[in-house]
Parts: structure tokens; C-alpha cells; sequence
């Protein structure tokens, strides 16, 4: 095995102790924290380091290590979303379903992942609007849940002004969301 190899694969392991639990934790926010769905949150985890192993260097010389997981994450869930649907219909259409409340609980469940798709399409939208501070913000304190003088310090910027940031961030997201619903 060549020096790169190892290189390459010393990297991606210390990634996969750097994000697999925060991807998890993603995963699961994702689905509403559902405790029978943490199998799948794991699962869809180390689906990304998977992929990641097989995208090689791509992922390797990528900017955002944890974007490019989380995009990939995001992936996996979509799929399953979208599995769940088809079997929902699938299910719906058979003549000697015995099992009807599965397809209320596969439905309701679907509805559920429908609206966190578009929540999470609106928070794409916002972030897009956000300029880079008020992102790295936004990222820190309401994703990263980090207090608000742990990202002052982090950011090295006052107390006021991360907290005018946050504001800033939630009169976009409130206009965003007017706007929509107008």
C-alpha cells in the first residue's frame, strides 16, 4: 500500500471521528429525533463516509468536509423518503392488505418528511440570503446551539454585535416567510 493510500485513509478516519456523531445527530433531527429510526440515522451516517471512501480525493480536497456530508446525508434521506412513499402507494393498492394502519402511520410519516422537505428547502433559501458572517453565525448558534458569547469569542466580535446578527438572521427568515405565505 502506497504512503498516499494510508494518508488518504488516516484522513478520512480522523473525518469519521470528527462527524460521524454530528451527522447522526443531523439524521435524526432530520426525522424528528423518531427513536425507532436511529438504525436508519447510523446507517445513513456511515452510507456518506462510504461514499466518501469511494469518491477518494474528490472528497478528500473538498473545502467543506461536513457540507459534503451532510449534502450526502441529505441524499439518503430523500431516497428513503421517496421509498416510503412509493410503499405507502404500493400498499395502498393492495386488495388483501391486512395492515391498514400501516398505511395511515406510512402516510402521516410521509406528510410529516414532506413538511420538514420544504422547511428545509426554506432554510436553504434563507441561508442563501444570509451574507457570510451572518451565516457563520446562524451556523454557530442555532445549529451548533453554541451561546451567544461562546460565538462572540469564537468570531471575536462583541456580544451586541452577534447578537444583532441573530436578529438580522430572524427579520430574513420572518420576510422570507411572510413573503411565501402572501
Amino acid at each position: 500500500m502506497s504512503d498516499d493510500a494510508v494518508h488518504r485513509g488516516d484522513r478520512l478516519s480522523r473525518l469519521y471521528e470528527e462527524y460521524y456523531d454530528y451527522l447522526v445527530k443531523y439524521c435524526m433531527r432530520r426525522v424528528g429525533y423518531a427513536p425507532e429510526l436511529r438504525s436508519l440515522a447510523e446507517d445513513w451516517s456511515q452510507d456518506a463516509f462510504q461514499v466518501a471512501l469511494i469518491k477518494g480525493d474528490a472528497f478528500l480536497n473538498h473545502p467543506n468536509h461536513r457540507a459534503w456530508l451532510i449534502i450526502t446525508c441529505e441524499r439518503k434521506i430523500l431516497h428513503h423518503i421517496e421509498k416510503e412513499k412509493r410503499r405507502g402507494t404500493k400498499r395502498a393498492y393492495e386488495i388483501d392488505a391486512q395492515d391498514e394502519p400501516m398505511i395511515e402511520d406510512c402516510n402521516s410519516r410521509v406528510d410529516r418528511s414532506t413538511e420538514r422537505k420544504e422547511a428545509a428547502s426554506y432554510l436553504h433559501e434563507i441561508c442563501e440570503m444570509m451574507s457570510d458572517d451572518e451565516y457563520a453565525v446562524y451556523m454557530d448558534h442555532f445549529e451548533n446551539e453554541l451561546t451567544v458569547k461562546d460565538v462572540a469569542a469564537k468570531h471575536g466580535k462583541s456580544e451586541n454585535a452577534i447578537k444583532a446578527a441573530i436578529r438580522r438572521i430572524r427579520r430574513k427568515a420572518r420576510n422570507f416567510l411572510n413573503d411565501k405565505n402572501s
